[in-house]
């Protein structure tokens, strides 16, 4: 099942062994039989319901870990890490008769959702146990698997100052690794020979083919998810997402493709993918995977992808969906520490709910864009560059004529303190509701102050005499520049949004 050879399981179920077919199984007295029913339903279609259905205390304690084992992946591979976590603890706490190999097995699997999760203290601690298990039982293949897999583990834990990269690389040199290495290698070989062959226009027929690139990646994909190598299974999941989108994809394809490449991490393949869809379509798979997606049950792998995919998709929200990501957005930036210290992000997570907020405001309704408005009119002083910038950018989303008069009044009142791009930020909006304000910037823009000049909008309205003075001073600021270039010196300037027309 693993190696996905559906086709030969078929075969020997409609010649040899009528139980393979899972609907026979499925309807067998037998707990054996009953587990590859609900283990084929899962692998082939993706429903997991039979695996949750199987019964603990009907199985022995190899069939149950090789259950939990299964049901954790695929939870995994939903994106479910807290009942993954659940299943595991569960089977570990519930039952002592597992051998030792079998409870490293779960043990790994309940390291790898402990990550996603954001415990990292107890999935190090856990994941040192199962790192002697190569040592405990040497001959072992699942072992040395699991010990491998423990070592990279704990090394991502604790970062390159660990020191023991030449130790990690050694451990996950094993057979297992060797073999879904050569099952992946195996299905790109078969997508290039076909893809040349379309090229070439051969027109010979093999039959009783398959699609042995999909089948190969899926292959690795299930052995690197039942053997909990986290890295592993995402390389491969980023590859069979990537191939699942190729050609024609219809709405099913689409969904499940963004799915594994938000929860595996795969950042800049989910962009392109996104900004695909966006544009030729059909978006039916992005509007599935929105409405199913819990930005509470986001992972360390996938916040940055949902919230990305957000972002990108606002145009498709439904607005009383935009309207809750709004309110989740704002209880996140008032208190950002809490889940990006847990999930121990590698990102400027601050920035991107702001960006994400800036993006759903225009698919809000009334409500969400009210709440979103007065959460800007409230800010603090802003004195860090990337956060003004994602609030500069806020600030621009919103309509100037939506901005209520009490609003205008307080940005007009703010202190100082703020970085200069929320500051300029301001002053642009101030400028286009306020036409003593915007008068104000006259004598800035005749002195050369670009950031006056990109507030006050249409150049064409400029008095002549203030037209003349930023002319001059950026003739004189052109004559600098052009010498500094002859010594071989440049440096780099903002952007000036001045309007023409």
């Amino acid at each position: 099942m693993t190696a996905f050879r559906i086709g030969e399981i078929r075969y020997q179920y409609r010649e040899i062994e009528p139980l393979l077919n899972p609907e026979a199984s499925a309807a067998s007295d037998d707990s054996d039989w009953k587990f590859f029913a609900a283990l084929s339903r899962w692998v082939e279609r993706g429903n997991r319901d039979g695996l949750e259905s199987l019964v603990d205390h009907e199985l022995g304690a190899e069939l149950r870990a090789a259950h939990r084992v299964a049901l954790a992946a695929a939870f995994y591979e939903d994106g479910l890490v807290t009942e993954s976590i659940r299943l595991i603890d569960d089977a570990l706490t519930d039952f002592d008769d597992y051998n030792t190999v079998d409870h490293a097995w779960l043990t790994m699997h309940l390291v790898r959702s402990l990550v996603q999760a954001g415990d990292a203290e107890r999935a190090h601690g856990l994941a040192f146990e199962v790192s002697a298990i190569g040592r405990i039982a040497p001959g072992d293949p699942t072992a040395q698997q699991l010990a491998g897999v423990a070592a990279e583990m704990l090394f991502s834990l604790a970062g390159w100052a660990s020191g023991k990269l030449e130790t990690t690389v050694k451990a996950r040199d094993t057979v297992a690794s060797w073999w879904r290495s050569q099952t992946m290698n195996a299905g790109l070989a078969t997508y290039l020979e076909s893809s040349f062959n379309r090229w070439a226009e051969d027109r010979s027929v093999t039959f009783g083919a398959t699609d042995q690139t999909w089948a190969k990646l899926r292959s690795a994909s299930l052995m690197s998810g039942f053997g909990a190598d986290t890295p592993s299974w995402s390389n491969a999941v980023r590859l069979l997402a990537q191939y699942m989108l190729l050609g024609e994809p219809g709405p099913q394809q689409i969904e499940g493709a963004i799915d594994l490449l938000r929860i595996s991490g795969a950042s800049k393949q989910l962009k392109l993918a996104i900004n695909r869809t966006l544009e030729y379509g059909p978006t039916d798979g992005l509007e599935r995977v929105l409405t199913k997606l819990d930005l509470e049950k986001s992972t360390r792998s996938s916040i940055k992808n949902d919230l990305e995919l957000i972002g990108r998709c606002a145009s498709i929200l439904v607005p009383n969906q935009a309207d809750e990501i709004v309110m989740w957005l704002l209880a996140e930036i008032a208190d950002p520490s809490a889940r990006a210290t847990r999930l121990r992000l590698q990102f400027l997570y601050v920035n991107h709910l702001v960006d994400v907020l800036s993006s759903v405001y225009v698919a809000c309704t009334s409500t969400g864009r009210a709440l979103t408005r007065a959460h800007a009119s409230a800010l603090p002083v802003i004195e860090d560059q990337s956060i003004a910038h994602a609030y500069a950018k806020l600030l621009g989303s919103v309509a100037v004529e939506d901005w209520a008069n009490a609003s205008i009044a307080l940005f007009t009142a703010r202190g100082e303190g703020d970085n200069f791009e929320l500051r300029d930020g301001i002053e642009r909006l101030v400028a286009q509701r306020d036409a003593d304000y915007r008068l104000g910037l006259v004598e800035r823009i005749a002195t050369g102050d670009l950031s006056a000049l990109a507030s006050w909008g249409r150049v064409t309205d400029l008095p002549e005499h203030a037209a003349k003075g930023m002319i001059a001073s950026l003739s004189d600021s052109l004559s600098r520049i052009t010498a500094s270039a002859r010594t071989g010196a440049f440096g780099f300037g903002g952007a000036l949004r001045a309007r023409v027309g």
